[in-house]
């Protein structure tokens, strides 16, 4: 008899819509950012996450580093094992991150905190590098 294992693996922590595009070094210094650096966005970054979208041939991923753990460990696991809590916005994005969740086999339980953005992380690869820009916003009020 095979064992239900629905919700038996849970994670918490910021989910993130991931935004990952292939970009020029151009885009780096447009920005003041380094290649294969990661760091929490300022105010001058808030254009990037739109611009990705908008110009680029954006992925949409779950992100954040549960959300991230979760969906790999999904691919390995019967359906409905892995579900994943945490706060997002009453926005797009909250809206991509569930269908990008949805689409990697992952359950979300996402608190929808309408005053505060879902949380946004540019993945910005240039050459063999990575350079990250996380935004947390409604991550971090769970």
């Amino acid at each position: 008899m095979a064992q239900d294992l629905r919700g038996a693996l849970v994670g918490f922590c910021n989910p993130l819509l991931d935004i990952s595009a292939v970009v020029g070094d151009d885009l780096l210094a447009e920005y003041k950012l380094k290649a294969n650096d990661a760091i929490l966005a300022s105010p001058e970054h808030a254009p990037l996450f739109q611009t990705l979208i908008d110009k680029y041939d954006a992925k949409l991923l779950p992100g954040g580093s549960a959300q991230n753990t979760l969906r790999g460990a999904q691919l390995l696991l019967p359906a409905g094992t892995a579900v994943f809590f945490g706060a997002v916005g009453d926005d797009d994005n909250a809206q991509r991150l569930r269908k990008a969740a949805e689409e990697a086999g992952l359950r979300t339980k996402y608190m929808v905190n309408p005053n505060v953005p879902t949380g946004t992380c540019a993945l910005l690869i240039t050459g063999h590098d990575r350079s990250m820009v996380a935004d947390l916003k409604a991550a971090e009020t769970y």
